[in-house]
C-alpha cells in the first residue's frame, strides 16, 4: 500500500510535499516529483529548494520557496487534475 502524501501550500510562496518518492528535476521555474506513482509538477519564479530528505526516518519531504503559479498532477503524460493554476 502507497503512503499518502501531503502538499502545504503557504501563501503562493512556501510549497511543502511530505512522502514524495523521487525529485525528477528542478530549476529556478520548474520542479517534477514523483509522487506515489503520478508526477506533481510545480511552476513559478525564483523556486529554490529549502530543504530535501529522501530518508524514510526524516520524513521525505521537500520544502520549495518562490513565487508559486501552479501545481499541477499527471498521470502517464496526461494532465491529471490541477490542484492549484492559473
Amino acid at each position: 500500500m502507497e503512503q499518502v502524501h501531503q502538499i502545504v501550500l503557504t501563501e503562493r510562496n512556501l510549497l511543502t510535499v511530505t512522502r514524495l518518492n523521487e525529485v525528477i528535476s528542478f530549476d529556478d521555474t520548474t520542479v517534477n516529483l514523483d509522487v506515489g506513482g503520478s508526477t506533481l509538477t510545480i511552476s513559478g519564479s525564483s523556486l529554490t529548494v529549502q530543504k530535501l530528505s529522501l530518508n524514510e526516518e526524516e520524513g521525505r519531504e521537500i520544502i520549495i520557496a518562490g513565487s508559486i503559479d501552479a501545481v499541477v498532477y499527471t498521470d502517464g503524460g496526461r494532465r491529471r487534475r490541477r490542484l492549484f493554476g492559473l
